[in-house]
């Protein structure tokens, strides 16, 4: 299996969930979704999940990962995605690069709009 890009929902103690809202400037602007990015080559899945949550969020924290999962790029793609959904033990207040305008931690109830395409799967 060939892993193109990582990326981690995070989870709060109170099950809020951290998202954040691509910029205009980036791959599918104005969605929300999580920290993600290119696997570098060689690159362990769990340390590109750390990287990208530090480059996107400024956070260098612990991450408690509970579950991992993969899931095709595209319906044409030989590539997949690997999805770490993770704990942290604390709220803490993204510092956000350029690819991000804004970011929020959500409850299942009140999830933003328009969601990642990748993350339909949070909407009940």
């Amino acid at each position: 299996m060939s892993v193109y890009a990582c990326g981690v929902l995070l989870s709060a103690p109170d099950h809020a969930f951290l998202l954040l809202r691509r910029s205009r400037s980036s791959t599918f602007p104005g969605l929300w979704g999580v920290p993600a990015g290119r696997r570098e080559r060689g690159e362990p899945l769990h340390v590109t999940m750390m990287r990208e949550l530090f480059e996107e969020c400024g956070y260098r924290g612990k991450v408690l990962v509970t579950r991992r999962s993969f899931m095709p790029l595209g319906p044409t793609s030989t590539s997949t995605f690997c999805l770490f959904e993770g704990r942290v033990k604390q709220r803490f207040t993204p510092k956000l690069n350029d690819e991000h305008d804004a970011w929020g931690w959500f409850a299942i109830d009140g999830l933003p709009s328009p969601l990642h395409p990748g993350l339909k799967f949070l909407q009940r």
